[in-house]
């Protein structure tokens, strides 16, 4: 994704948030509107059904003329009021009524009219009143105002995840490109040296043998930049078994003893004493896959002579595979930054078969497994990385 796309991106959400907003307003003033109707009609019911109350009581007291003169008043020109008889007769009738108007009645006893139902009618009220539709307009222009002020740092959020994204590929894909220009320099200088050698059988043997370590070194890094692509395009493919966590150590330190040893810096393994066992709910080839990867790390970094310790314990549900060394350590400011790819302490140093993805490997693995991946200071000098599992349940 471009950074034009990225923008575009930015703008269709801006204008899904308005969008969002104007329907969230819309739904929030018709909701408005019709509770507020509602409780006017409500209101306007209970007024008729106590004036028919009240003219009830008048026509028993004055007869139906003083009911009708109530009417004739200019307070009640929307009311209308008709009075029938127990056998249907019409007593008293004011106002014109509409299909629409509210009404209630009451029957009573009206002295020589005998039983007679008073019913009152009043006019629906309006759906909107002048004062509601000022409330919601004034409603409408704060609620743009707050949508426009909030659209610019919504879209920024948004968007920022992206951003970062795209500059971490380019990262990626500029420190890939220049790993692997290096070694197919080399091979391609050993191949044009062989070429003017002049049939020189050791000097050919010397750039035969650099040009397939560099074959071997470039095979390693296109192995871990498709491991990295896979994992983050479909997440890390991990067949999950119970095991012990040992196990895992000990395949990792069989697979690397011999490299420390020529290295002359001895592993030192350290596992739980008696019959307890970590047992872990793990991929067993991807945890020592990324366990050898600690220890290749810390073979690099660690002197001449010292040895490198691999450890085993157990803290809150977690089984704890550690890798120390008596190295130069990791400066707080960059605990985090060791696991970034392609991210090396001394990027001009001698050991050019690292390449800076180790470490991404095994943290990717590591919280794959629902674990983590840290490093803190070694006591006495240098690093400890501790790789944590949870146990199995």
């Amino acid at each position: 994704m471009s950074g034009g796309a990225v923008r575009a991106l930015g703008s269709r959400i801006g204008r899904l948030y308005l969008a969002a907003c104007a329907v969230v307003y819309l739904i929030a003033s018709g909701s408005f509107l019709v509770v507020q109707h509602a409780r006017a009609v409500a209101e306007a019911e209970a007024a008729c059904a106590n004036l028919s109350r009240v003219v009830l009581d008048e026509i028993g007291r004055n007869g139906c003329s003083s009911a009708e003169a109530m009417f004739e008043r200019e307070a009640m020109r929307d009311a209308t009021l008709r009075v029938t008889s127990s056998d249907g007769v019409t007593l008293a009738s004011e106002g014109d009524r509409l299909e629409s108007d509210l009404t209630a009645g009451a029957w009573g006893e009206a002295g020589a009219d005998g039983l007679v139902y008073v019913e009152v009618g009043n006019r629906r009220p309006a759906l909107a009143e002048p004062g509601d539709l000022l409330m919601i307009a004034a409603g409408g222009i704060l609620a743009g105002a707050f949508a426009l002020l909030t659209r610019g740092p919504l879209v920024r959020n948004a968007t920022a995840p992206v951003e970062g994204s795209i500059v971490r590929q380019r990262e990626f894909i500029a420190a890939a490109s220049h790993e692997l220009k290096s070694p197919l320099s080399v091979v391609m200088l050993d191949l044009e040296a062989i070429r003017t050698s002049n049939g020189d059988a050791g000097r050919v043997e010397l750039l035969t043998k650099e040009g397939a370590r560099e074959c071997a070194r470039m095979a390693g890094l296109v192995e871990d930049l498709l491991a990295l692509a896979s994992g983050d395009a479909e997440g890390w493919e991990l067949s999950l078994v119970r095991c012990d966590a040992a196990e895992i150590i000990l395949d990792a330190y069989e697979q690397m003893e011999d490299k420390a040893a020529s290295l002359g810096r001895p592993i030192e393994v350290s596992l739980p004493a008696g019959d307890d066992e970590a047992t872990v709910l793990a991929d067993p080839a991807r945890a020592a896959q990324a366990l050898r990867a600690l220890i290749e790390n810390a073979l690099e970094y660690a002197p001449e002579g010292t040895p490198v310790g691999v450890a085993l314990s157990v803290s809150r549900g977690e089984a704890v595979l550690s890798v120390s060394d008596r190295g130069p350590g990791v400066p707080d400011d960059l605990k985090e930054r060791v696991f970034d790819r392609f991210y090396r302490a001394d990027p001009a140093g001698s050991d050019r078969d690292h390449h800076g993805l180790g470490l991404a490997i095994a943290r990717e693995i590591a919280e794959g497994h629902g674990g983590s991946l840290k490093v803190r200071d070694n006591t006495g000098g240098g690093a400890v990385f501790e790789f944590s599992l949870p146990l199995a349940r």
